[in-house]
């Protein structure tokens, strides 16, 4: 088995920052990110191997380095935010009453749940089309947010759905 030569700097401080976020997880002594391959990053790896079942040496070697970066890499994409969608098309893009729109199937899917948490918006049906049961639960949410009931989406009125939505229901997405 090769041993890597990390000597200080920066592949150490990397290694260091992938051991001080699995000892989050894992009963592995967290490690600060100095650059130095000290006794404290030694005793880090040799934690790491055992709870992995590697070769206990402290030293890293191909097999503990490949180690290291597939669990950190699980970690960080098992803990890190689901990616953003950014559905509304441009800032000058307007849904009026009537028009037809397939962005508007998610902008309605999110006030549809909206309307589940709060009585004072109208239900809408998930048509695509701005009917009248959409332009009022628009003109709902623009009354509870005190701009003028007009019913027509715009970009404001889009992040405002946006808002509630990410607070009432995303943030309490374990309320449910």
């Amino acid at each position: 088995m090769e041993v890597f030569e990390l000597g200080i700097g920066q592949p150490v401080r990397s290694l260091q920052t992938f051991l001080r976020e699995i000892s989050r997880f894992y009963n592995i002594p967290p490690v600060i990110p100095d650059g130095i391959y000290g006794t404290q990053t030694m005793d880090s790896v040799l934690a790491f191997q055992q709870t992995f079942l590697l070769n206990a040496t402290g030293e890293v070697d191909n097999d503990t380095w490949d180690k290291i970066v597939e669990v950190y890499t699980h970690l960080i994409a098992a803990t890190s935010e689901p990616k953003c969608v950014k559905i509304y098309p441009s800032a000058d893009f307007i849904i009026d009453k009537n028009d037809e729109s397939e962005h508007l199937h998610v902008i309605q899917s999110m006030v549809y749940v909206l309307s589940t948490k709060f009585d004072n918006i109208t239900s809408p049906e998930i048509t695509g089309k701005h009917d009248e049961k959409s332009v009022q639960a628009i003109k709902d949410i623009q009354t509870i947010s005190n701009l003028e009931p007009t019913g027509v989406i715009d970009r404001f009125v889009f992040d405002m759905i946006a808002d509630m939505y990410e607070i009432y229901v995303s943030r309490n997405r374990l309320n449910w």
